[in-house]
């Protein structure tokens, strides 16, 4: 597993932050020094579970190495998460230990009296990792080693990684896709360079140039970022290809960058996934971006989609909706919510992934998301799809985030997206007689900018949160 043969790359420079650079062998005996705070697991008794609290630095990443090479299981946090969702964690998970980069933190934590080491843990179970729906309830995903070497493999077999690359790791390494491109770096023996920049940072611009990057991930925020300070009109010489997931670019900006990378000689890569699939589940095979702006593509290697109807009856014809399943051996182990349920002893699920997506195929073989299974309301009898109804005002020149429940309809506003000023009754008057419910259902939030998560995307927690007394 890529964790495990870090040496195997020797003299290769292997990761780089604003404060030190290491290669292969250098950061495997970085990781070794750590061992003796991360003792080697050799049976469930003995298995621990630690908290990383993790920002892009070489620090979290000998953090993470390490509790892997150990055999080991970690809950993978935001370094600022608040002192509340610490002692949440702990009192739910009791792990071993908290741990911020190479130091041991206990900040006014009250531990339980026992310990992780009493705790029945997996085998088989490397992270945790939390993800949150679109009404923002949080799950926590477990992972096993195999499904974050797996993903890894399959990554490295359709993107064009070489030995020699360094990509620019600025997603969150707590987020999946973040750490995928960490994973299948490390995976092929190439350079993650770490850090926190955004693109609206100075920083981000001059590490690009400096370093020579030859990769860069991002969200569509990432993208919207990057075309409003026109990356379209730079040459980037060492820049080979880059990467998108995270959500759904809008198809302007998916043939914007993708007419930029043909003329650059650059490959542009759409992708979907999931943290249930540890990370990646398709992409785009970037010869067809121009003339699929709206499809995920195909299955990534090693995994399979197919579509089934609300019977559960699989689908044959191409252009029909149904919700996509993936099979694959990067699906999770699970989901657990206390710490019972590490010892899994039920046993892992089948590797199948009801992802709660609807889409269809072509006639190619190439698929397409249309929206949620969740995301739908059903108010004064008319069912409601707000992926739809974002995508038809985002038509008419207006940047919404659609959600609520089945008592009433919110919608968040970006003020600035219309070249017209918007007024809130008469947008609310437009939607009812658009959507036939009544405006009193409705409720409408003008805001300078809409909200995004952590990770960079959509923040409808934040939206529902400034209308919880809806219902009531």
């Amino acid at each position: 597993m890529f964790f495990s043969q870090l040496e195997k790359h020797q003299t290769n420079l292997a990761v780089v932050d604003q404060q030190e650079s290491f290669t292969y062998s250098q950061l495997a005996k970085c990781c070794d020094d750590f061992y003796q705070h991360i003792r080697p697991s050799s049976s469930i008794q003995q298995k621990k579970l630690y908290v990383l609290k993790c920002g892009n630095d070489v620090g979290s990443l000998i953090a993470y190495l390490t509790v892997l090479r150990a055999g080991h299981s970690a809950i993978i946090i935001n370094r600022h998460s608040s002192k509340n969702t610490l002692q949440h964690l702990v009192n739910t998970f009791e792990p071993e230990a908290i741990i911020d980069g190479k130091n041991w933190q206990y900040p006014d934590i009250d531990f339980p009296a026992t310990t992780s080491g009493s705790l029945k843990i997996h085998t088989d179970l490397a992270i945790l990792l939390s993800t949150s729906g679109s009404t923002g309830s949080a799950k926590h995903v477990a992972l096993s080693y195999e499904n974050l070497n797996q993903n890894a493999v399959s990554i490295c077999q359709y993107l064009p990684i070489q030995i020699k690359d360094k990509t620019l790791c600025s997603l969150p390494m707590f987020y999946s896709y973040g750490l995928s491109v960490i994973n299948s770096h490390l995976s092929k023996g190439a350079c993650c360079v770490l850090t926190e920049a955004s693109p609206m940072n100075r920083e981000y611009w001059q590490i690009l140039e400096d370093e020579k990057i030859n990769s860069i991930a991002g969200v569509p925020y990432t993208y919207e970022i990057l075309l409003r300070l026109r990356l379209t009109n730079k040459a980037l010489p060492h820049l080979r290809y880059f990467t998108q997931a995270g959500g759904k670019l809008d198809k302007d900006k998916v043939l914007s960058l993708a007419n930029y990378a043909s003329e650059q000689d650059k490959q542009f890569f759409i992708m979907y996934g999931q943290t249930e699939a540890t990370a990646r589940m398709s992409y785009l095979n970037p010869a067809n971006c121009l003339n699929k702006p709206n499809s995920i593509g195909r299955a990534i290697p090693g995994g399979q989609f197919s579509l089934v109807d609300e019977k559960g009856k699989k689908i044959d014809s191409a252009h029909n909706k149904g919700e996509l399943v993936y099979s694959g051996a990067n699906v999770m182990m699970g989901y657990v919510s206390l710490s019972r349920d590490l010892a899994f002893q039920k046993g892992k699920q089948e590797n199948l992934l009801y992802t709660g997506d609807i889409g269809y195929f072509d006639e190619d073989g190439d698929f397409y998301i249309t929206g949620r299974k969740s995301r739908f309301l059903k108010l004064f009898g008319n069912r409601v799809s707000l992926d739809r109804l974002e995508q038809m005002m985002l038509e008419q020149g207006v940047n919404v985030y659609a959600c609520g429940n089945d008592q009433g309809l919110v919608l968040a506003v970006d003020k600035k997206s219309s070249d017209e000023v918007i007024e809130e009754q008469q947008l609310k008057s437009k939607l009812s007689k658009m959507l036939a419910i009544h405006h009193s259902a409705i409720h409408v939030m003008l805001l300078d900018e809409l909200p995004i998560n952590d990770n960079g995307k959509k923040d409808y927690q934040s939206v529902m949160q400034s209308f919880k007394t809806i219902g009531h």
